[in-house]
Formats: C-alpha cells, sequence, structure tokens
C-alpha cells in the first residue's frame, strides 16, 4: 500500500491551479467543479486529495456528472474513461474493458481473499484467453494491448517483476462488487 496524500489548507484557488495543470478543458471542469463546491462546501474536503481531484477532473470532461458520494467517484471515472476511448477514440477494445476487469476479478476472487488484486503477467493473460474464449469467440483482441490500454487508462498498474495491481483499492472493490452482483 501506498500512502495517500491528504493536502491541508486547500483552497478554491489552488483547486483552479491544479484543474489549469491537469486538465484538458479547464475552464468547463473549473466552472463544474467549484458550481459543485457552492452547491455543497462538503465535497472541498474530497477535493483534498490530489487523486480524487483528479478522478473528479476526468469524470467532468467525459461530460459526466460528479458523483454526489465518495464511494461512486471510482465507478463514475472507471465508466467515464473507458467510454471516452470507446466513443472518441473508438478503441475497438474499449467497450471489453469493464466486462474483462470483472471477470478476472470474479476469477481471482474465487481463490483469494484480499482487498486488492496483485497477479502475475502469466495468471492475467490466462484470465484474459478464458475470458476471450468464454464471451468474444470471434473478436478476439491482442492481449497485450489490452494490457497495455488498461495501463494507460490508469487502472493497473505494474508492481515488481511481471505482476499488476490496480492503481486503487476501490478500483477493485468495484469490480469486486460488480462480479459479486454476477455470482
Amino acid at each position: 500500500d501506498y500512502p495517500t496524500f491528504v493536502l491541508t489548507g486547500v483552497t478554491r484557488e489552488n483547486i483552479e491551479e491544479f484543474i489549469d495543470g491537469n486538465s484538458i478543458k479547464p475552464e468547463i471542469v473549473k466552472e463544474k467543479i467549484l458550481r459543485r463546491i457552492d452547491e455543497k462546501p462538503s465535497v472541498l474536503d474530497l477535493l483534498k486529495n490530489p487523486f480524487m481531484l483528479k478522478n473528479i477532473i476526468s469524470i467532468v470532461e467525459c461530460n459526466k456528472e460528479i458523483p454526489e458520494f465518495e464511494d461512486d467517484i471510482a465507478e463514475e471515472f472507471l465508466k467515464a474513461i473507458v467510454e471516452r476511448e470507446r466513443v472518441i477514440k473508438r478503441d475497438y477494445k474499449a467497450p471489453h474493458i469493464l466486462r474483462l476487469l470483472i471477470y478476472v476479478v470474479g476469477k481471482y476472487a474465487e481463490k483469494n481473499n484480499e482487498n486488492n488484486m496483485i497477479i502475475s503477467y502469466f495468471d492475467l493473460m490466462n484470465l484474459f484467453n478464458e475470458y476471450c474464449d468464454k464471451y468474444k469467440r470471434n473478436d478476439r483482441f491482442d492481449n497485450d494491448e489490452m494490457l497495455d490500454l488498461i495501463i494507460k487508462l490508469g487502472i493497473l498498474k505494474q508492481v515488481g517483476t511481471e505482476k499488476y495491481t490496480f492503481v486503487d483499492d476501490r478500483y477493485y472493490n468495484f469490480f469486486y462488487y460488480s462480479a459479486s452482483e454476477l455470482l
């Protein structure tokens, strides 16, 4: 586990500066986030975590509403970035990301009782192949390209030698609960 940074003394001006440096649509994002702070001042506490602020920026950039509750931010972020890849970037692999990771986490959770997943490249590729065999017989994606895309989107990261984990435990939780609803 890595420490979570929470910035104290964060002001609206600090948030605006962060948005300017981390958004492709800073004016739109600032307007929506600052309006949300005006409507619900407690949102400011959530934005003290740069990771959460970055996720909210991505959600707004994808024309989605800022979730009401902190627990919903990870889910909305994941759905928004996958939709962006599917619609704007037209990546043929994007429509399969969420279902694939639900499948991977579901299979992983059957054998492991952990709060996040640390999985070898070999096991991950085996699960990708199982998913393709089960759901995508005629339209297989390249496993390495899919893994690269998932890493590029900031969902998984490499830890150690050829091992992968979710960037944030909330991402794992989203996929875990989605998988458990299907069982």
